[in-house]
C-alpha cells in the first residue's frame, strides 16, 4: 500500500516543500502566490472529495487509493459516484452496469419524457465557476459587492438624549436603581436557577406582582454570616436609590459600563427615592412564629461563636413600590423584613423569600380580584359566602377578604390545632389534604369524649360559609348563581369507655362538583355541586409510648390527627362528535317535463 503525497499537507501550511520520498507528484505547491491546483472531476484522484483520512483507508470511498481490494469488498455505496448532471439527460437503465458489485445506480425520470439531451456540448455549465482569492481591500469589496448574502456590521448606536433619555416607566420595565458608586443596576428578585438556587439576575418588573423562594447555599457560616450582602438586611435598602421615572440613558450606560458617573446620567438627585424601612420589624422565633422585634432599624448580622448560630439574617424581603395617580412615575418604596438565626458549624442551605409588590400612591384598597370570569380559574380561591336577607329580598354576604371564605385545616408550628382561626383557602381544581393533632388525656372522665368530638368538630369546619359561588364572577345579589353545600352534620354519638372514646369523627372530605359549559376551545368551568362528607365512626384507644407511661408523669396525652380533604371532580357533559347527513336533494319538475314522450 503507497504512502500519500506530503503535498496536501504543505499547501495547508502554505510552505514551499519538496517530498524526495515519492517518485513523483500528484498534487503541486510552488510558492505563496500559487494556489493548489485540483481538477473537478470526481474521477482523478486530486478530486477524490471523500479521501479524508491520510494513509488510511475511507469507508465506502471507492476512489481512495488506500483502500485495498478487501476493504472494498466489505463496502455497501460509493461516496464519489458521479451524479447525473442533468435529469433530462437521455439515459437508458439497460446501458447501466456494474464495474463491481457493490456499485449503485440510481435513473429520475422528469416530465413526460418526449423530449431528453443525447449529449451535452457545454459541460462547464455543471461547475462553479473559479473564484480568486481577494488579495486587496479592494478586491475584498468587489468579491462582497456581489454576495446576496447580509453581513452584519457593527453600528455604534448612540442614544438621542434629546428624546429618549427619559420617558414613562411602562409594564415589565425593569425598576432602575443608581448606586452610591455611580454604577446602574436593577431591582434583582432573585429566583430559582438550577435546582433551588438563587440567581439574582433577574430584574423585578414594574407593576407585575411577583414573590420567589430560593435556595442560598452559605459555604462557611462563621465567615459569611457577618460579610455576605445576601444575609444583611442592610443591603436591600441601603447604597443606592430609586429612579422615579425610567431613564433610557441609564440603561444604554449600565449596558456599557458600570462605572460612570452619575452626574454623567440625564437622572438627576432630585429624580430619586431613597427606600425606607416598614415597621414593625418582624423576628422569627425557633419555632418559626414571627413577632415583633425589639429593635426598630435592621442591625448587622452577628455571629455567636459558642453556639455557633448567626443572628439578625434577612430570612423574608417584602418591597412595595407605589406609582403616582396621575402619572407611571414612582413616589414611594418601601421594605419589609423578617429576621431569624440559623445555626450551624460549618455551611448550610438557606431559605430566602423575596417579593414585591405594586400599589397606587394614596389609593384606597376597594379593588375586589375575582377567582374567574365567567368560568373558575386554576388555583383561586372558591368564592363562599351565608344566605342573608336584606329588605325583604334574599342575597349572598360575602367577606372581603377572600381567605376566609371556603377553607380548611390549617395546622399550627406544632402540628396540634391550638390555632383555629389560622384556615387554608380551598382554590379551585386543587385538591387538598391537611390535618393536625388534638389531645386524648390518659384520665378520661364523664362526658370527656363528646367534649373532644365537639373540639373535632369546631376544628374541622370553623366558620364555614353555606354557599359557594357557581361561577368565578357571580353577583351577591343574583342567588340562583349560588350553590348551597350539602352539609348534613352527623349528631354526636361519642361514648366513652375504658380509655377510649368510641363512635368518633375525626374527619371532613369536602367534594366539589364541575362542568365545563362554553366553547370547546375555550370551556368555562363552574361549579354544580359541593358535598361535606364525614368519615364513619371509629374507636379511639388511649396508648402511650416511652416516659409518659410511667408513674409521675405530669399530663400524660395521646396526640389524636384531625383530617380534612378537598376533591374535585368533573362531571362535564362532552358533546358528542358526529358528521351531519348529506343533505337530500328535492327535485321538483312539472307534470308536463317528460312531454311528448310521456
Amino acid at each position: 500500500m503507497g504512502r500519500k503525497p506530503c503535498s496536501k499537507m504543505a499547501a495547508v501550511l502554505g510552505l514551499f516543500t519538496v517530498c524526495s520520498l515519492l517518485p513523483s507528484f500528484l498534487v503541486s505547491t510552488l510558492a505563496q502566490s500559487n494556489g493548489t491546483l485540483f481538477s473537478p472531476s470526481s474521477s482523478s484522484v486530486e478530486g477524490c472529495t471523500c479521501d479524508l483520512t491520510g494513509n488510511g483507508c475511507d469507508v465506502n470511498c471507492c476512489c481512495d487509493v488506500d483502500c485495498s481490494a478487501k476493504d472494498q469488498e466489505a463496502f455497501t455505496e460509493c461516496k464519489d459516484e458521479d451524479l447525473n448532471r442533468d435529469d433530462r439527460v437521455c439515459v437508458s437503465s439497460a446501458l447501466l452496469f456494474a464495474y463491481r458489485r457493490d456499485t449503485q445506480f440510481r435513473t429520475e425520470t422528469t416530465g413526460t419524457g418526449l423530449f431528453c439531451i443525447i449529449r451535452d456540448n457545454y459541460e462547464s455549465r455543471n461547475f462553479y465557476n473559479d473564484v480568486q482569492t481577494a488579495s486587496t481591500e479592494e478586491e475584498f469589496s468587489n468579491l462582497k459587492s456581489q454576495a446576496a448574502s447580509v453581513v452584519y456590521d457593527y453600528v455604534d448606536e448612540k442614544v438621542d438624549q434629546a428624546s429618549s433619555s427619559v420617558s414613562s416607566y411602562k409594564v415589565g420595565d425593569p425598576v432602575l436603581l443608581i448606586f452610591d458608586s455611580g454604577a446602574r443596576g436593577f431591582l434583582s428578585l432573585p429566583k430559582p436557577l438550577f435546582g433551588n438556587e438563587c440567581d439574582d439576575n433577574n430584574p423585578a418588573g414594574y407593576r407585575e406582582d411577583e414573590s420567589t423562594e430560593c435556595t442560598r447555599t452559605i459555604t462557611e457560616l462563621a465567615s459569611e454570616c457577618e460579610t455576605s450582602p445576601v444575609l444583611n438586611a442592610k443591603s436591600y435598602y441601603q447604597g443606592f436609590k430609586v429612579a422615579k421615572v425610567f431613564s433610557s440613558s441609564s440603561l444604554s450606560v449600565l449596558n456599557t459600563s458600570s462605572s460612570t458617573n452619575i452626574s454623567n446620567s440625564s437622572v438627576g438627585s432630585s429624580d430619586l427615592l431613597n427606600v425606607t424601612v416598614a415597621e414593625p420589624l418582624l423576628c422569627q422565633t425557633s419555632l418559626g412564629i414571627p413577632n415583633t422585634c425589639p429593635f426598630a432599624v435592621p442591625p448587622n448580622p452577628t455571629y455567636d461563636t459558642q453556639n455557633n448560630r448567626c443572628d439578625n439574617i434577612a430570612l423574608e424581603v417584602s418591597y412595595n413600590v407605589q406609582y403616582s395617580n396621575s402619572s407611571t412615575d414612582i413616589v414611594a418604596v418601601m421594605v419589609e423584613f423578617v429576621l431569624g438565626s440559623v445555626t450551624s458549624e460549618r455551611g448550610l442551605d438557606l431559605n430566602q423569600k423575596v417579593s414585591v409588590s405594586f400599589s397606587k400612591a394614596g389609593a384606597t384598597d376597594v379593588t375586589f380580584r375575582r377567582s374567574g370570569n365567567p368560568g373558575y380559574i386554576v388555583g383561586e380561591p372558591l368564592v363562599a359566602g351565608r344566605l342573608v336577607t336584606v329588605d325583604e329580598k334574599d342575597a349572598i354576604f360575602l367577606s372581603s377578604d377572600r381567605n376566609t371564605w371556603l377553607t380548611i385545616i390549617s395546622p399550627s408550628v406544632d402540628g396540634s390545632c391550638s390555632n383555629s382561626s389560622e384556615r387554608t383557602s380551598v382554590t379551585f381544581g386543587v385538591d387538598m389534604r391537611t390535618g393536625c393533632t388534638i389531645s386524648l388525656p390518659l384520665d378520661l372522665r364523664a362526658s370527656q369524649c363528646e367534649l373532644i368530638q365537639e373540639v373535632a368538630f369546631n376544628t374541622i369546619l370553623g366558620d364555614q360559609p353555606t354557599y359557594v359561588a357557581s361561577f368565578g364572577n357571580s353577583d351577591v345579589n343574583s342567588v340562583g348563581d349560588w350553590v348551597k353545600i350539602l352539609n348534613s352534620r352527623p349528631a354526636n354519638e361519642a361514648v366513652q369507655g375504658e380509655r377510649q372514646c368510641r363512635n368518633m369523627r375525626l374527619g371532613l372530605h369536602i367534594e366539589v362538583l364541575f362542568a365545563y359549559f362554553g366553547f370547546l376551545a375555550k370551556p368555562q368551568p363552574r361549579i354544580v355541586g359541593v358535598l361535606f362528607k364525614y368519615d364513619d365512626t371509629r374507636d379511639i384507644q388511649y396508648q402511650c409510648t416511652g416516659a409518659q407511661c410511667q408513674p409521675g408523669s405530669r399530663s400524660p396525652e395521646q396526640q389524636v390527627e384531625v383530617v380534612t380533604s378537598v376533591g374535585f371532580v368533573d362531571v362535564s357533559d362532552k358533546p358528542i362528535e358526529q358528521v351531519k347527513p348529506r343533505p337530500t336533494f328535492e327535485a321538483k319538475a312539472s307534470s308536463d317535463f317528460f312531454f311528448p314522450f310521456f
